[in-house]
């Protein structure tokens, strides 16, 4: 059994101004994190995870960048899905890409400078959370929208982000392991960029397609 979205729908915004939203949504999170890690001092943005950035001086930089992010992330994706043609899984993929801009938002809330405290635990747990339900919202829009006359290009594209998502996110887990073959190679915090920019792009992709339909 499937749910259906109803058709009727009544935007909040105009759709050109979501799409503006939309491409707008990674900017807090990219300056600030390039701003902190500019400041920071003997930080490496290669080797480093970007949470590091998160505790310490000036953090408030890098959680702000990130609440705002997943704020617009959450509401962004769940409108722009909102707005597209009826297919299965439509409105579970909202409610996922809401989720995850929460589950983004909260790495700014949480950080892993506390030990022995809840909030590396948080901080982890919302990662894993934030980056399963993209992938699994990715895989409802580009399976639902491939059959959809006019938006298998796009389709295509948003498979081909869940599958580098899928296989970026491990390999920079390993960066990140000290016990890895692949950790003296001290590109962790390189991994992590490649992830979040790959995540942020579809973003970006789905506001411009957004804004060329309207």
């Amino acid at each position: 059994m499937s749910i259906v979205e109803s058709p009727r729908y009544y935007p909040t915004i105009t759709s050109r101004q979501l799409a503006t939203l939309g491409i707008f949504s990674p900017l807090p999170w990219i300056a600030a994190a390039l701003l902190a890690g500019s400041i920071r001092e003997g930080y490496s943005f290669a080797a480093q995870a970007i949470s590091a950035l998160g505790f310490g001086p000036n953090a408030w930089l890098l959680n702000t960048g990130l609440i705002a992010s997943g704020a617009l992330f959450g509401y962004f994706g769940s409108e722009f899905v909102r707005s597209l043609p009826e297919f299965q899984g439509k409105v579970a993929a909202r409610w996922l890409l809401a989720c995850f801009g929460a589950g983004f938002g909260l790495l700014g809330v949480f950080n892993q400078g506390t030990p022995g405290s809840l909030s590396p635990v948080i901080h982890l747990a919302s990662f894993g959370m934030a980056v399963l339900f993209l992938v699994w919202a990715l895989g409802l829009i580009g399976s639902g929208l491939l059959p959809l006359g006019g938006w298998g290009e796009y389709a295509r594209y948003t498979r081909r982000t869940r599958v580098a998502v899928m296989i970026i996110t491990p390999v920079m887990l390993m960066l990140f392991t000290t016990t890895s073959r692949l950790s003296p190679l001290a590109l962790a915090g390189a991994a992590e960029w490649a992830l979040f920019l790959t995540m942020s792009a579809w973003f970006v992709a789905s506001a411009r397609r957004l804004k060329e339909t309207t």
